[in-house]
């Protein structure tokens, strides 16, 4: 059996098509393209003063990544002591005091925060997009294998060597910027 269409009816379902396949293009493609707006080209305040800050003084926090990243998604139980130890590593930086002053005016109000879960992993949260703005990233592997590259990125737990070719988990994630190792990641 042949069933035939009116001719509108067929001209109607191709303009609805073509409308659905612009629409989902649209939200699709939305914003690719884009150019990338540098730190540089922020408008001056006390968020540029921390990204930049974060930007121009990254080695010094390396081993408070990964506990802010924990932080973050709600898994230390010292909260506290997470942004204490952020606090006085940023007073004593190299950074300069505008820098110091917008990261305590946005994080240095701890104490304030007892016993609000929400404010701590919020306020880690806010930083996280600071330091990813600041071009410093948290590797994402699950699992690698055991070679030169491997050794530069990470530890191994234990104290053990590491085996070439061998499969190792990764127990905490390394921090990078660009080709730069921030802060070396750990495997078991």
């Amino acid at each position: 059996m042949i069933l035939f269409f009116p001719a509108p009816l067929i001209v109607l379902i191709c303009v609805l098509s073509a409308v659905a396949g612009g629409v989902l293009s649209f939200f699709f493609f939305r914003g690719r393209g884009k150019s990338v707006k540098s730190i540089d080209d922020m408008k001056p305040g006390p968020k540029k003063d921390i990204i930049v800050g974060l930007r121009d003084n990254a080695p010094e926090f390396a081993e408070l990544y990964e506990p802010l990243y924990l932080l973050a998604c709600g898994n230390v139980s010292r909260k506290d002591a997470v942004f204490d130890a952020w606090n006085t590593k940023v007073a004593g930086s190299f950074g300069s005091l505008e820098f110091k002053t917008a990261f305590a005016s946005e994080f240095g109000y701890v104490e304030k925060w007892k016993g609000k879960k929400k404010k701590y992993v919020k306020a880690a949260q806010k930083l996280l997009k600071y330091i990813k703005k600041a071009g410093i990233e948290r590797n994402k592997d699950i699992a690698v294998e055991g070679n030169a590259t491997t050794a530069e990125k990470y530890v191994l737990a234990g104290n053990l060597s590491l085996e070439e070719g061998a499969s190792y988990d990764v127990l905490a994630h390394y921090w990078f910027r660009g080709d730069e190792i921030l802060s070396k990641g750990v495997i078991r």
